[in-house]
């Protein structure tokens, strides 16, 4: 996989996978670090408890994801321009749901759900300046799609299985072929 200029320094100079780099992008954008994880390394565990602590594992094995991390952290908060939000208590993630506090209007993506990861990363496209991060982005989107489509042949599969054929049901088969062929070569 071919991945944008800023995706590969990124990933030398932490010292970590571009994989790692394109999680830590996406945990800082909004997404929890175990739905970032689920979508970036496709673990087979399904609870999200199980996923925030495969992630935080993962995290920890890493120095250099977690630098990047913080890195990306106070880069975002440093292009908002609203001065009351500080990098140190700035948290990632969705923010959290207090009994006092309204509800949103807009509703809270799943990103367990492919359908919203797909959403998600087709406006992460459309918002990408670099060509290379939007063609990362569409290539993320193609694999989803295509493990979305086997997800669905699994389903359809037919089971076959084969009768032995006994000695007594050899002619009522011939049968069947010469009528079967016979009018395959009328036809």
């Amino acid at each position: 996989m071919q991945f944008s200029k800023r995706v590969s320094e990124l990933a030398r100079l932490h010292g970590v996978e571009p994989k790692d780099v394109l999680f830590a992008m996406l945990s800082t954008a909004g997404a929890s670090t175990a739905e970032a994880f689920a979508v970036i390394y496709r673990p087979t565990v399904s609870t999200s408890a199980a996923l925030q602590t495969k992630a935080s594992n993962y995290i920890g094995r890493l120095p250099g994801l977690r630098r990047l991390i913080k890195q990306l952290d106070a880069e975002r908060a440093a292009t908002t321009n609203n001065p009351d939000e500080q990098p140190t208590t700035k948290r990632r993630g969705r923010p959290r749901k207090d009994k006092d506090d309204k509800q949103d209007d807009r509703p809270v993506l799943d990103y367990t759900d492919k359908d919203a990861v797909l959403k998600e990363l087709a406006r992460i496209a459309e918002r990408c300046e670099k060509e290379s991060d939007r063609l990362a982005a569409i290539r993320e989107i193609s694999s989803l799609q295509r493990m979305k489509n086997e997800a669905a042949v699994e389903e359809d599969k037919r089971v076959v299985f084969y009768v032995p054929l006994t000695f007594d049901r050899c002619a009522e088969l011939l049968e069947y072929l010469e009528k079967y062929y016979g009018q395959q070569t009328e036809a």
